[in-house]
């Protein structure tokens, strides 16, 4: 199957971005990502996410952003649609499929069903939080500060939620690569 240069264009620019978010820092040198919680009668609750360096979380988090965002022409589910469009064997389209809905279904459901308020929290809302509350431009620092007590709990449950993220952002570039002749 032939591709236009422009699919390829945006395909191999995937590729790239993926590859380096796989090679980054925080992907290389975090093995586990742990929350803490310890309380003492009488005294403040100490809370700890810790198994990261921050400054590697947000340098790599600078890239994974890129694959959320329609602008860029690297949007995750976009790239997935065109690699199917691209591709005629049935293994690399069904994992690309497969590859596709698990993204959706962590930017649905993050890994600790939270509920705020009234409403259950979806995992795009609590990436937004932290994305553009804390980690760029920090337009929505105020909600990271009303979650209160479980604002620590909630960073967790981003970590682990991105770490899902950049596993299945690997497994589609490697199809991807296979599919550009790469592999």
């Amino acid at each position: 199957m032939s591709m236009d240069a422009i699919s390829k264009k945006q395909i191999e620019q995937f590729v790239s971005i993926v590859d380096k978010i796989v090679t980054s820092r925080f992907v290389q040198n975090t093995k586990t990502v742990g929350y803490t919680l310890n309380f003492t009668a009488g005294q403040p609750i100490e809370q700890d996410v810790k198994g990261f360096d921050e400054n590697d979380l947000r340098s790599m988090l600078m890239d994974l952003r890129k694959l959320t965002l329609k602008r860029d022409g690297v949007n995750f589910p976009d790239i997935c649609d065109l690699l199917v469009a691209n591709s005629s064997d049935a293994t690399t389209i069904s994992n690309v499929r497969q590859c596709k809905a698990l993204w959706s279904e962590v930017m649905e459901k993050p890994p600790v069903k939270m509920v705020i308020g009234d409403e259950t929290e979806s995992g795009e809302g609590m990436m937004k939080k932290w994305l553009y509350g804390h980690y760029f431009h920090e337009d929505r620092a105020n909600e990271l500060q009303e979650l209160g007590l479980i604002e620590q709990f909630h960073k967790a449950n981003f970590v682990i939620a991105m770490t899902d993220l950049v596993k299945i952002a690997a497994i589609t570039a490697n199809n991807a690569k296979v599919l550009l002749g790469l592999k």
